[in-house]
């Protein structure tokens, strides 16, 4: 059964932003874009890398990238939609894009949240709530973050001096993510740098990718399983 997204033209949709779409995104974006078409079975290797050799510049390779999409049809710029939502959310906003499913996963998201909430309250007080995040798990939360990181910064008190010197220091994007996070568990006192510390902290953000949340969610239920072994 086709989406909404499919049956309302999700390809007359891409094509509206088309210009807007190659001013606005940025490399780091497409690469991931591209990794997630190649993943999915979306583009083969050879529509990857003409992409990625035969355009020297950011406008040429995200021109490329959309003009490619729209020429796979309607199913293909759904996808790629969800990809946007999914990898830049402040860019999805900006082009006024709209996914048929993300309310549905925002609200599953939300009731998966509060059901786990729940039971996590019902343990007894310091089961899962006590194992402050190793840098091996900050590193895996790290990875997940995108241009939203400096946002997350801010709302784990850290200041702009501290990504100032995070960004001079550390040329290595991701590691530079894990280390604002590591700045953030340094400032805390033990047992005040957990998962669940982390998330309570985040989850007001709207632009959060989800799979932050996912991965926290998972960290916490590590924990549980431990303590009740």
């Amino acid at each position: 059964m086709e989406t909404a997204a499919a049956d309302n033209g999700a390809d007359k949709e891409l094509e509206g932003v088309r210009d807007e779409f190659v001013q606005r995104v940025s490399d780091a974006v497409i690469n991931q874009l591209l990794d997630l078409c190649l993943k999915d079975h979306v583009f083969n290797y050879e529509e990857k890398d003409a992409i990625l050799e035969e355009n020297r510049t950011r406008a040429n390779k995200a021109r490329a990238l959309i003009d490619l999409v729209i020429k796979k049809g309607a199913e293909t710029c759904e996808k790629m939609i969800g990809y946007l939502e999914r990898k830049d959310q402040q860019l999805f906003k900006q082009l006024g894009l709209s996914s048929a499913q993300s309310a549905d996963k925002r609200k599953e998201a939300e009731e998966e949240t509060a059901r786990k909430r729940a039971r996590q309250e019902d343990k007894p007080d310091g089961v899962a709530q006590s194992q402050d995040l190793s840098e091996k798990q900050l590193l895996r939360v790290a990875e997940q973050l995108g241009m939203e990181w400096k946002q997350v910064a801010i709302n784990l008190g850290l200041k702009s001096k501290d990504l100032d010197d995070l960004e001079e220091s550390e040329k290595n994007v991701t590691m530079r993510k894990q280390k604002m996070l590591l700045m953030w568990k340094r400032k805390k006192k033990p047992g005040e740098a957990t998962a669940r510390h982390l998330q309570e902290r985040l989850e007001e953000m709207d632009n959060l990718p989800h799979e932050v949340y996912e991965i926290l969610q998972g960290m916490m239920g590590d924990v549980r399983d431990e303590a009740a072994n």
